[in-house]
């Protein structure tokens, strides 16, 4: 609980951007620093995307959008495909994966699914530069969810011919517990 406290005042300390000299003085928030721009999750994978102009007043240069999960069928298998991501705004794709679907997996599985992956959000259609995992990956799973981002990230990169970034979600439990859950090897 003290290192809970502490971490949080500690971010407190760095968006007021001031020398706090009681690490547990709150912030006003018209001293706080917020991100310069904004994003949004779109999370339905059906309908219109918004656009710029929606979003304008929020500053947001990109949306996240949710393009499939990856279920456990036969093995690991997409569910639930968003079709259409026409927008005039910046889209980052985002893959739901199941924890059942990384159960038991080796790497030659491992490295199909990846395939799999980066075939489909061409074929959806993809023109960024960062691809995003949402996973509740656990302990049992962390090796086969961590090897999947490496393989994703080589393999994103090999076909769309620059470098693209993969960036992961993060639950609460896994910085709790983060020796057993470790940290993924994202970009951001």
């Amino acid at each position: 609980m003290h290192r809970l406290a502490v971490l949080l005042a500690a971010l407190t300390g760095i968006l007021c951007a001031k020398n706090v000299t009681n690490p547990y003085q709150s912030c006003p928030l018209e001293k706080m620093q917020f991100a310069s721009e904004g994003s949004f999750y779109v999370w339905n994978t059906t309908g219109p995307l918004p656009g710029a102009a929606a979003l304008s007043r929020f500053s947001a240069q990109r949306i996240y959008v949710r393009y499939f999960d990856v279920v456990n069928g036969e093995g690991p298998e997409p569910a639930g495909i968003r079709h259409d991501v026409t927008t005039d705004i910046e889209v980052v794709p985002v893959i739901y994966i199941t924890v059942p679907a990384l159960e038991g997996l080796s790497e030659v599985q491992i490295s199909s699914l990846a395939q799999n992956i980066v075939r489909l959000i061409g074929k959806i259609g993809f023109s960024g530069n960062e691809i995003q995992l949402d996973c509740d990956w656990n302990a049992g799973t962390k090796i086969a969810f961590f090897s999947l981002i490496q393989k994703l990230r080589e393999l994103s990169s090999r076909k769309w011919g620059r470098p693209i970034q993969i960036s992961a979600t993060i639950r609460l439990h896994q910085l709790k517990y983060v020796r057993s859950t470790g940290i993924p090897p994202a970009d951001r």
